[in-house]
């Protein structure tokens, strides 16, 4: 991975998650590999990428690359390897999880994707794994937190949406086209988020699905002033899919040492309270890219109607945000891998941004 956008990397990486997901689905008993597999290029709802044309059965169904690539097939891979872990996984549980992923399947095929300035893409409203999703994340929220630890839950999708999310890809398309290039291959689903508990996030779990809250598409929405819902929505598709190719490569190549999982939580630019190296390695790279996706709207003198002087005061927060996650990695440096390492300096390198 590198620290800029690289959809060829990201292909990869995806690819290589795509036989994960298979090998845990075969492990479970829930496919059956039949011929050697072939390789071949298709075009999906997730954009072109490469398929890894499996002659698999499940539930009769032939799976395809396109078809672990979802979400939901992804949850019941990660569903079917709990169970095995904790060896729970018995005759009527592995059928409960037959016919999961049977269902699974065919919501992937039946996905209706829109395309945003070249980006194919599902804008996806309630289903029951991002609804689990949803659960998993409400976990990790302070109880304390403004407006509950329980207030979110996935909404809908409106035309005025689908209009910001049109208008967010093309500014994405017009100032940094190989970060929307990227997200065509890495993320299947945008959702939207209602409530006041969280702004956005991803997991793991459901690969390839992004969250985001419905009011970063408002005017203003998390954006500097005067700024419209593309801006705000651009700005956290970086955001939000960065995390979705890290949590990609990271299942390939590790950043840091597992020793790294020892080291006490240190100052995050992004929380209040102290994160693993992990986390605030997530982090740096993040404010990296946000950084950079802000410098290029400034070098092309943004759009009209918007002030650049706050646009600039952001790119500038952001830069020296990265720059203080660089800093603190870089005195926990030996915690890293040769990749962690590599990521740090192009940090460094760029000048984040």
């Amino acid at each position: 991975m590198h620290i800029g956008p690289d959809a060829a990397g990201a292909a990869l990486d995806q690819a290589a998650l795509g036989r994960r997901t298979l090998a845990a689905l075969r492990r479970a008993g829930l496919v059956d590999a039949m011929p050697a597999p072939r390789d071949a290029t298709s075009d999906t709802g997730g954009g072109t990428a490469t398929r890894t044309r499996e002659a698999l059965t499940a539930s009769g169904l032939e799976l395809t690359g396109s078809d672990v690539s979802h979400p939901a097939v992804i949850d019941v891979a990660h569903t079917a390897q709990r169970a095995l872990r904790a060896d729970t996984l018995t005759a009527p549980r592995r059928a409960e999880l037959a016919t999961a992923l049977a269902r699974a399947v065919a919501l992937a095929r039946s996905a209706t994707p829109t395309d945003h300035h070249g980006w194919s893409v599902e804008a996806a409203g309630p289903q029951s794994h991002l609804d689990r999703a949803v659960v998993r994340a409400l976990a990790g929220v302070p109880p304390d937190s403004p407006g509950g630890a329980q207030d979110c839950a996935v909404t809908p999708w409106q035309d005025a949406h689908l209009r910001v999310l049109t208008d967010a890809a093309g500014l994405l398309r017009a100032a940094w086209p190989e970060m929307l290039d990227e997200l065509t291959r890495t993320v299947r689903q945008v959702v939207l988020l209602r409530g006041t508990a969280i702004e956005g996030f991803t997991d793991f779990t459901v690969h390839g699905a992004l969250f985001l809250h419905r009011d970063r598409l408002a005017p203003g929405a998390d954006a500097p002033p005067g700024a419209d819902g593309g801006l705000g929505l651009a700005e956290a598709l970086v955001h939000e899919g960065t995390h979705v190719r890290c949590n990609a490569a990271l299942a390939s190549t590790p950043f840091w040492e597992r020793a790294a999982d020892r080291v006490a939580p240190v100052p995050t630019p992004l929380r209040a309270d102290p994160r693993p190296l992990g986390g605030l390695f997530h982090q740096m790279v993040v404010l990296s890219r946000s950084a950079t996706f802000l410098g290029r709207l400034l070098d092309s003198g943004s759009r009209p109607g918007i002030d650049p002087g706050p646009l600039r005061e952001r790119h500038r927060h952001h830069r020296d945000a990265a720059a203080r996650a660089a800093a603190t990695l870089h005195a926990h440096r030996s915690s890293l891998t040769d990749t962690g390492r590599g990521l740090l300096a192009q940090v460094a390198a760029e000048g984040t941004g």
